[in-house]
């Protein structure tokens, strides 16, 4: 689940995929570049190389 102002974008990933893959994602459907992107996991920020676990919130 991706959040963003208001609003709730539901994604499929497998927990394998990285954040960068993550973040292009998220860029085909916000159009923002992955550089402008912050993810975060309940407890902090996730660094490029990470990998996708459960949920994110943007």
């Amino acid at each position: 689940m991706i959040r963003r102002h208001k609003t709730t974008i539901f994604t499929d990933a497998k927990e394998s995929t990285t954040v960068y893959e993550l973040k292009r994602i998220v860029e085909g459907i916000l159009k923002r570049a992955p550089d402008e992107q912050r993810l975060y996991k309940v407890l902090g920020a996730l660094g490029e190389l990470a990998l996708f676990n459960k949920s994110f919130l943007f």
